[in-house]
């Protein structure tokens, strides 16, 4: 039961854009990750983990930059944020 009810309070789904070409591409959440890893900057981290380059510089057109809504975006909880971003550092470069 618990799966069936994160599975109504999320859209299912992120839009993947290509900013170079303007492509856009709905990819779905699938319900596990919702529980593993929360919306939010956890599931950020962890495509970003999937998907960036380690030989590519923080700036190179071509290196991820994430943004999701958290799982309490919408709530009166305290300090839920309402946006995170995840990309890697020029500062640190991780």
């Amino acid at each position: 039961m618990r799966g069936r009810v994160v599975g109504e309070v999320y859209a299912k789904q992120w839009l993947r854009v290509n900013l170079k070409s303007g492509e856009t591409a709905e990819e779905k959440i699938a319900v596990e990750d919702v529980q593993m890893w929360l919306l939010g900057s956890g599931l950020a981290a962890r495509l970003l983990y999937e998907e960036l380059d380690p030989s590519l510089e923080p700036l190179d057109p071509a290196s991820p930059l994430l943004v999701f809504n958290g799982l309490l975006t919408g709530t009166f909880a305290p300090a839920a944020a309402r946006t995170s971003w995840c990309g890697r550092s020029t500062l640190t470069g991780i």
